[in-house]
Formats: C-alpha cells, sequence, structure tokens
C-alpha cells in the first residue's frame, strides 16, 4: 500500500477497443450500418420519464433498396406503437468475436432522412435514423 492507503498491483488493463468494427441488429434482423452517434444514458426525474423523455442516438448507412428503417418509422408516424429493441455489438476485429453488446431497449425511430442527391459526386447515399431509447444495457460477452 502506499502512503494514500491504495493497493496498487500488477493487473494488466484490457487495451483499447477499435470503434470500426460492430455490427447493428433491429430486434434479430441485421442492419448494414455505416455509423452510429455515442451512446449516453442520462439519468432523469421519474416524472420526465413518464413523459416519455428519452435517449437518442443516429444510426447512419449507405442508401439502398431495404426500406426496414423507413417502414418502422412510417409506422410509428401512422400512430402505431412499434418499439423494438436496437442492439450493437461491437467485435474485437473485423468479422472477429463480440467483446461488448449494448441493448437499447424500447427504441422507436423520431427522425428518418432519406440519401441527398448530387450530380457531380461519386459518392453513395446516406440513409440516416434518429432513435429514442428508454434504457441502455451493457454487458461483455468475454
Amino acid at each position: 500500500m502506499d502512503s494514500l492507503g491504495i493497493r496498487v498491483t500488477r493487473k494488466r488493463l484490457a487495451p483499447p477497443l477499435p470503434r470500426a468494427h460492430f455490427r447493428v441488429f433491429l430486434n434479430r434482423e441485421e442492419l448494414a450500418v455505416l455509423s452510429l452517434s455515442p451512446l449516453h444514458w442520462v439519468l432523469q426525474a421519474p416524472e420526465e420519464i413518464e413523459g416519455g423523455v428519452r435517449q437518442q442516438v443516429t444510426l447512419q448507412r449507405a442508401a439502398s433498396q431495404d426500406r426496414t428503417l423507413y417502414n418502422w418509422h412510417k409506422s410509428v408516424a401512422a400512430g402505431k406503437d412499434d418499439t423494438r429493441t436496437l442492439t450493437v455489438v461491437q467485435l474485437d476485429s473485423p468479422d472477429g468475436l463480440a467483446v461488448n453488446i449494448w441493448q437499447l431497449e424500447k427504441s422507436t425511430p423520431v427522425r428518418w432522412t432519406g440519401a441527398g442527391f448530387d450530380a457531380l459526386s461519386d459518392d453513395f447515399g446516406v440513409e440516416e435514423v434518429q432513435i429514442r431509447y428508454a434504457s441502455i444495457a451493457w454487458r461483455s460477452s468475454v
């Protein structure tokens, strides 16, 4: 023990993990995702939670003919109670093992944005969805 009463050990710290290796699932369906904004969980007073105040995350993916996110947003916009679980799995390498799993529970889309177009660009279009969630559960798989 040192003079502050802290026991210093030779424990190895876990190495940092790359953020480029991840998979995203909407319920059990995998989505091809380009990026996901940082996950956060802000503590709120019970009356705020009752009123529907939730955390939000933004998901981006290459525009394609897949209408999964558009149809989900359309369903919620029509008044259907269509909450789902969004799961983010962090991998240790490309096609590697899952090391962290976050489940964003009671998720619903609040904004959907389709691809923009530019005749002078070779870039691909990006679909963007802002998703709110009630809570987040984090577990390690190793």
